[in-house]
């Protein structure tokens, strides 16, 4: 049984005779799970640093080499999606931005401090671990 869980819900998933699941369908229930909490923090999901940001949080839950955003995530979003580093970090400071703006960030961080792209990245993953 493998147990995904946020600090509201915890989710089973039950695999018969201890079979393990597939890696792309934990990758996607991963998926949806950052989908939910980027929702819950108010950021709309047609701006593309949306899409950006999912793609760190699934990248530092899947190396743990990720401590440096930066220098090992943004090239690889950025390859991704045929950006450059510049328009990965812009698009993720406005998503932010706006999750802020509309208060439904606040509650996720615990000195009240609008947090920068490494640490909402590093503060959903957490949750998400």
């Amino acid at each position: 049984m493998i147990y995904l869980s946020d600090n509201e819900n915890v989710y089973a998933i039950v695999c018969e005779d201890n079979e393990k699941l597939p890696e792309t369908l934990i990758k996607e229930l991963f998926e949806i799970k950052v989908y939910e909490i980027l929702d819950k923090c108010g950021i709309p999901n047609y701006y593309i640093g949306y899409e950006f940001l999912k793609d760190a949080i699934i990248i530092v839950l899947d190396e743990s080499e990720s401590n440096w955003i930066t220098k090992t995530v943004y090239p690889k979003i950025a390859s991704k999606h045929g950006t450059n580093i510049s328009c990965v970090d812009s698009n993720m400071r406005h998503a932010i931005n706006i999750a802020w703006a509309s208060g439904k960030l606040p509650k996720y961080t615990t000195l009240g401090l609008k947090p920068s792209n490494s640490q909402f990245i590093f503060l959903i993953s957490n949750m998400l671990k």
